[in-house]
């Protein structure tokens, strides 16, 4: 309930409405392990370690971060994808039996073209 109410005070409203409300705290993870791999490599970077750990801890942590962002990416894609699905459905679902089964055909020649020239 506390964390919510934080992420709201200091997150921008308009970030918080572009992300899924379960991805909220992933995002703010994945940003909070970029910006320490980057403290970590800077700080590696200043104090000159050459060590194999001097620049595997920030890796790691960039790492972490990139993919809890791209999983948030993700889940937002999804999201997309089945709003778009449910209206395509709700839209053929108007047409009369001929013409959804025309639609339908075009769009999957359409698909196939697609794929046989890649």
């Amino acid at each position: 309930m506390m964390e919510a109410n934080w992420f709201e005070d200091h997150i921008p409203a308009s970030i918080v409405e572009r992300v899924p409300e379960k991805s909220v705290l992933e995002m703010f993870v994945g940003l909070l392990m970029l910006g320490t791999g980057a403290g970590f490599g800077v700080f590696g970077i200043v104090r000159r370690k050459r060590g194999f750990l001097a620049w595997a801890i920030p890796g790691m942590f960039l790492a972490g971060g990139l993919a809890l962002l791209a999983d948030r990416g993700i889940d937002r894609r999804s999201e997309h994808i089945a709003v778009v699905r449910d209206r395509i459905r709700d839209e053929l679902s108007e047409l009369d039996p001929v013409a959804r089964v025309q639609v339908m055909r075009d769009a999957l020649q359409e698909q196939f073209a697609f794929l046989k020239r890649g």
